[in-house]
């Protein structure tokens, strides 16, 4: 029962008063072989809708995630092809039960320690970027 933490569940109001710090962050990051990635992170923002988005996007096409879905460009003509039979079910559900699941069976996890390990050093990376106000190389 702490007076200075608040731990606010998924789904469940928060005390926007309570909060006292931005929580918003952007990144631009540059991978071998010219691949950027630009990301815009917030976790209680004031919006109406909570929009979860992932796109990746090349020179003759692209692809979104929700919804799920191809989109491109030929002969004048713009072409979006969407799927709707992915599972309904909470990809964070499915994730833990994929967890225990391997644990049970003593069957390798889908995501590896080191696969882990380059998100965070991207991370690290993304901080220390804005602490020093410049880019940041991760060898």
């Amino acid at each position: 029962d702490r007076k200075d933490f608040f731990n606010a569940d998924w789904g469940t109001p928060y005390p926007p008063k309570e909060f006292d710090v931005e929580d918003y962050a952007t990144a631009f990051i540059r991978f071998e072989g010219g691949l950027t990635m630009q990301m815009q992170v917030s976790w209680a923002a004031n919006v109406h809708d909570e929009i979860e988005n992932l796109y990746v996007l090349g020179d003759k096409g692209g692809v979104g995630t929700n919804p799920l879905g191809f989109f491109s460009a030929d002969h004048d003509s713009l072409n979006h092809t969407t799927w709707d039979w992915l599972s309904d079910e909470d990809g964070h559900r499915r994730e833990v039960r994929h967890f225990c699941e391997c644990v049970e069976k003593d069957l390798p996890v889908m995501v590896q320690p080191d696969e882990s390990l380059r998100i965070q050093k991207i991370i690290d990376a993304i901080y220390l970027s804005s602490e020093k106000n410049r880019e940041i190389v991760i060898k």
